[in-house]
């Protein structure tokens, strides 16, 4: 996928619609700074926006990602392939919304560690509390606040940010991101791990992945083990540039399937074990 294209062909089709940015962004629920970013090339729209995109502007998928309009053409093997994983990554993007709105139903050794810190609970304003995500075995508990903890972890700031409260048998843990946006956080099926999604973390637009180990309570910047791995496959030719997205945890809790966008756009399966990327697809 060329942005730059890409962009320009959803800035034509909006304008030919007589459709602000806003009035383009509420009918996706998204931002009209999201939008602009399209239009100027900057980022391209996540893949579960690209079969509502396109229907709003008139086109196919393919052509949105190809950037420019097909007068006639059957459907490719490529495209087939792109829809499928648009197809299975909607289905993932539901379901994790799912969770997230469900009211918890915790274990009795989940209550037990919650008990444990009720006052710690009832001074955590439910107003800043942005998502919560049990893990699969139900032994640590994750919760999201869009605001900064204060000094001795005594209260909120008035600052906008994220910050994390980590609860797992024997401690927990709290941790500030500074001013960013949480996108989303998924628990490996082992629940040994989590994957956490950031938006313009550290003053760097795009996305950031932090992968922490709840076995030896360790956090290390993913993006960067993986733009190593994808530079020496040659996937990417420069790490700076390269953006990527976490999609879903394989059946293992080894294998990530990885949205990358840089010199071209696609798909892969990284191995956290080894940092071999597999099954490269290109869209």
């Amino acid at each position: 996928m060329d942005n730059v294209k890409t962009g320009a062909l959803i800035k034509a089709l909006r304008l030919e619609r007589g459709l602000t940015q806003k009035q383009l962004a509420e009918k996706l629920n998204v931002t009209d700074r999201a939008v602009s970013k399209w239009e100027r090339g900057k980022n391209a729209p996540d893949i579960a926006l690209l079969e509502p995109l396109a229907e709003i502007l008139g086109v196919t998928v393919l052509e949105l990602i190809r950037g420019e309009r097909v007068q006639s053409e059957s459907r490719t093997e490529v495209e087939s392939a792109a829809l499928e994983v648009i197809d299975y990554s909607l289905i993932e993007i539901k379901r994790r919304r799912r969770e997230r709105n469900k009211s918890l139903i915790a274990t009795a050794a989940t209550l037990l560690v919650i008990a444990v810190f009720v006052r710690f609970a009832i001074w955590q304003a439910s107003e800043f509390e942005a998502a919560r995500q049990v893990s699969p075995d139900g032994e640590c508990t994750v919760v999201v606040y869009n605001r900064e903890f204060g000094q001795g972890r005594g209260g909120f700031t008035d600052t906008e940010g994220v910050a994390l409260s980590v609860y797992k048998p024997g401690g927990q843990i709290h941790i500030n991101y500074g001013e960013c946006t949480f996108r989303d956080l998924a628990w490996a099926p082992d629940s040994t791990m989590y994957v956490l999604e950031l938006e313009d973390w550290g003053g760097n637009e795009g996305i950031t992945l932090k992968l922490s180990n709840m076995v030896i309570s360790s956090e290390r910047e993913l993006d960067v083990y993986i733009s190593t791995s994808a530079v020496a496959a040659g996937i990417i030719a420069d790490a700076e540039t390269a953006e990527f997205d976490f999609i879903r945890w394989a059946e293992d809790s080894v294998h990530m399937l990885i949205r990358y966008e840089a010199e071209s756009t696609g798909y892969f399966w990284y191995n956290y074990d080894t940092g071999e990327i597999e099954g490269i697809l290109e869209i």
